[in-house]
């Protein structure tokens, strides 16, 4: 399953992530355990462990929330593979996504 990552990149990204986190858990997108980090102009979202189709549900609501409530933020997705540090060896390799809100 792949890993998705929301990363804000705002004046005040805390609130967004705070406010995007909320809306997402209210219309049961995203379930609770999620990981919220938050810096003065920047902030992340990591969900673990997400469906295709959950992906696709969080990036649609997230177009839909910058539509109509934050016009000036811009988004984008990003994604590829991350292979854990094995000194070497062979490891295995997990698909992350990412969606990109920037001012």
């Amino acid at each position: 399953m792949p890993i998705l990552v929301i990363s804000i990149d705002a004046p005040n990204a805390p609130d967004l992530a705070e406010e995007l986190s909320q809306r997402l858990l209210g219309r049961q997108i995203i379930q609770k355990g999620f990981l919220l980090t938050a810096f003065e102009y920047s902030a992340m979202i990591d969900l673990f462990d997400s469906a295709n189709e959950t992906i696709d549900r969080t990036e649609a609501d997230i177009s839909d929330w910058i539509k109509f409530k934050h016009s000036t933020l811009k988004k984008r997705r990003l994604s590829g593979k991350r292979q854990k540090q094995n000194l070497g060896m062979p490891a295995e390799t997990m698909e992350l996504v990412c969606i990109e809100i920037k001012r």
